[in-house]
C-alpha cells in the first residue's frame, strides 16, 4: 500500500487540505493519505492556536469515514520541534509505511525547502509531491520531485481564524463536524 504523508499544524484543518488529500489519491498512485499535525513545526513561529487535543480531533473528524485517510500522532507525541526527517525514519523504521512513502508540501515551502532539517534526507527518504496553493502556478523545486496539477480552494487555516475570531462566517470553508467542534470549544473566538 502506497502512502502519501500531509503533514501540517491543521490549525484548523479545511476542505482544501481534504481536496488536496483527495487530489494526491486520484491523479497519483497512492492508496492512502496519512495526515500528521505537527505539534511544534520549526518553520513556523509561536505556537498554534488550538490545543494539540482540540487539532487532533478535528483531523479525525474531517477524516472519519474515509479508510483512505489515516490520522497519525507521532509527532504530538514526540517532543521538541516537528522535524519532517524524524517523523520519516520514524515511520519507515516501525514499517508504519509500505517501501517509499510520498511526502506532500504545498508550493508555498518550497522557497525555505532547503533549510529544513536535514533536506538532502528528506529527499532520498521519501517522494516529495509539490502541491499548488490558491490557485497558483506550480513553483519548481531544485530536487527531485513530483509536481501535481491540482485544484485549489483559496482558503487558509490563518484567514478562518481571523473570520472566526471577528465573526464572519466560515462554515463552509470546513468539514461540518469541524465547524461544529469549532463552535461547541469556542475555538479562535479571541
Amino acid at each position: 500500500m502506497r502512502t502519501a504523508i500531509l503533514g501540517g499544524t491543521f490549525d484548523p484543518i479545511h476542505l482544501g487540505h481534504l481536496l488536496m488529500a483527495d487530489e494526491v489519491l486520484a491523479r497519483l498512485d497512492f492508496d492512502q493519505v496519512r495526515f500528521v499535525p505537527a505539534r511544534l513545526p520549526p518553520h513556523k513561529p509561536g505556537f498554534p492556536s488550538a490545543s494539540d487535543d482540540d487539532r487532533l480531533a478535528m483531523v479525525k473528524l474531517a477524516t472519519a469515514g474515509r479508510r483512505e485517510f489515516v490520522v497519525d500522532d507521532y509527532e504530538l507525541e514526540s517532543e521538541g520541534l516537528s522535524y519532517t526527517v524524524r517523523t520519516l525514519r520514524h515511520m519507515i523504521a516501525e514499517r508504519v509505511v509500505e517501501g517509499r512513502p510520498g511526502l506532500v508540501i504545498g508550493e508555498d515551502l518550497v522557497a525555505g525547502f532547503d533549510t529544513w532539517n536535514e533536506a538532502d534526507a528528506i529527499e532520498e527518504l521519501a517522494e516529495i509531491v509539490l502541491v499548488r496553493r490558491r490557485g497558483t502556478q506550480i513553483a519548481l523545486l531544485n530536487r527531485k520531485h513530483t509536481p501535481l496539477d491540482n485544484l485549489t480552494l483559496d482558503i487558509s487555516s490563518t484567514e478562518i481564524r481571523e473570520r472566526v475570531a471577528q465573526g464572519l462566517p466560515v462554515q463552509y470553508l470546513l468539514h461540518p463536524d469541524v465547524y461544529a467542534y469549532i463552535k461547541a470549544h469556542s475555538l479562535y473566538s479571541g
